[in-house]
């Protein structure tokens, strides 16, 4: 694992760009101490971030607090995106549980209980700033294009035992494709976790089934 002062150089990228952009939303490890100290190292790959309160914010500072993003669903609507992510990562670090037993413990525990698991991943956007309600793939692509670096750099210094790319496998392919910088046996290939194409139950036994196989 590295060690915090080795993330400086993200931390770095991004207040360099925070200097040309205010608007830049940073993104990367939730809560360095539980990341550092979860067995499995979980890191989600995203397009872009969604709010409408304006840019220049932390993603942390919404992940840290599940009250805050449940009160929030007005402005962020954290279950279009963070219901599947949260009963996904939940299952996960609960060595791979079905989904029943996931969609039991929400029922037991309520939504904050379990969102608290944003807490022990990373998670990271390829586009940098705001995006609108539906991710538009020439944006994305440029925004791809300007952050390469940066996501290569975090995906290095968060060394992630599992990578899910929610709609954003083909970005990451390429960067495997050209740069060989990364391995490809870490990776899932999933819809984004707002997609309406399969059932939340099959999204789910799916990215698990494939998580479980990279893990080890």
């Amino acid at each position: 694992m590295t060690n915090k002062n080795e993330i400086k150089n993200v931390e770095n990228y991004f207040a360099e760009l925070r200097k040309a952009d205010k608007s830049i939303i940073k993104d990367g490890i939730v809560n360095h101490e539980k990341y550092k100290a979860i067995n499995i190292k979980l890191l989600w790959i995203l397009k872009e971030p969604h709010c409408n309160n304006g840019g220049g914010w932390a993603m942390k500072e919404h992940l840290s607090s599940p009250k805050g993003l449940i009160n929030r669903t007005d402005d962020f609507k954290w279950k279009n995106t963070y219901k599947l992510m949260m009963l996904c990562t939940w299952g996960i670090f609960r060595d791979f549980q079905s989904w029943k037993k996931s969609l039991d413990d929400w029922s037991k525990l309520g939504s904050e209980k379990l969102l608290e698991v944003f807490n022990d991943i990373a998670l990271i956007n390829i586009k940098k700033t705001l995006g609108g309600s539906a991710s538009k793939n020439r944006q994305i692509k440029n925004a791809f294009n300007t952050n390469k670096e940066l996501i290569v750099m975090q995906i290095k210094e968060y060394e992630p035992d599992i990578i899910i790319c929610g709609g954003t496998h083909h970005f990451i392919r390429d960067i495997i494709e050209e740069t060989g910088a990364l391995s490809r046996n870490k990776f899932v290939k999933a819809y984004h976790p707002n997609q309406k194409s399969i059932s939340h139950e099959n999204y789910y036994n799916y990215v698990l089934s494939d998580a479980k196989k990279v893990s080890f």
